[in-house]
């Protein structure tokens, strides 16, 4: 069967039924410059970056037969975005390598330097679900409010909006665990919201990791602690 593709906005709420299903989000940063100390020409550089992050897409695949999900950077061919751009773009966002969610599982898989690192993460985020909602495109979201429990932005407070009409927990990066599919969360300097949604019949194939294959959050701490203390005697040296 062919999928189905809609522009986000157009969707009708009675669209989904048992299908995978194609997310396509895209960020914005917010920072305030007037407030932000340096030198104005830094605050010129780093202003011109950010106002790129819109350009990066990144998608949220969900296998709901398999109860999988994976989220990752879309690919892109923009020759306005350079390797500056996207690194200053990376410091905000801390989004790195993919995200897969296997049941209750959910692994963070990433390199540092030329070391993979598959984490099986212990806690996300502790919800807390809030009366209030809002239309995005044609559903009626509702909010959640969490304290992040892993990562860079860990301790601080994301607010999310999930559709409860498309009952699957899962949504980008670490968020996930509502009644719901996560369309749009807020992290203190930056926000993601779905841009373009796409439901298929076809089968989305997702590889997850062998047990075997994966470390705790603690191993991972300890082998960056040790790739630190090599990098410090190197300069020493």
């Amino acid at each position: 069967m062919k999928k189905l593709y809609f522009i986000f906005l157009i969707i009708p709420v009675c669209a989904f039924s048992q299908s995978n299903i194609k997310i396509q989000y895209e960020s914005k940063i917010s920072i305030d410059f007037d407030t932000l100390k340096g030198p104005e020409n830094f605050k010129k550089i780093l202003k011109s970056s950010l106002s790129k992050s819109n350009l990066i897409n990144y998608i949220l695949l969900v296998n709901e037969t398999k109860g999988l999900s994976i989220f990752k950077k879309d690919e892109y061919n923009d020759p306005s975005i350079s390797k500056m751009d996207l690194l200053t773009i990376n410091q905000i966002l801390n989004i790195n390598g993919i995200y897969i969610k296997s049941e209750n599982k959910l692994i963070h898989d990433y390199n540092i330097l030329d070391i993979n690192l598959k984490i099986e993460i212990e806690k996300q985020v502790s919800w807390n679900l809030v009366n209030e909602k809002k239309k995005i495109g044609n559903y009626i979201c509702l909010k959640a409010i969490g304290e992040i429990e892993y990562g860079a932005n860990k301790g601080e407070i994301v607010e999310a909006w999930y559709a409860p009409t498309i009952p699957l927990p899962f949504g980008p990066i670490v968020y996930d665990g509502l009644p719901g599919l996560i369309f749009e969360i807020k992290v203190k300097n930056y926000s993601l919201y779905a841009k373009k949604i796409e439901f298929t019949e076809k089968d989305i194939k997702i590889e997850v990791p062998n047990q075997d294959q994966l470390i705790t959050e603690k191993q991972a701490d300890e082998l960056i602690d040790e790739m630190n203390k090599k990098a410090e005697e190197y300069f020493k040296n």
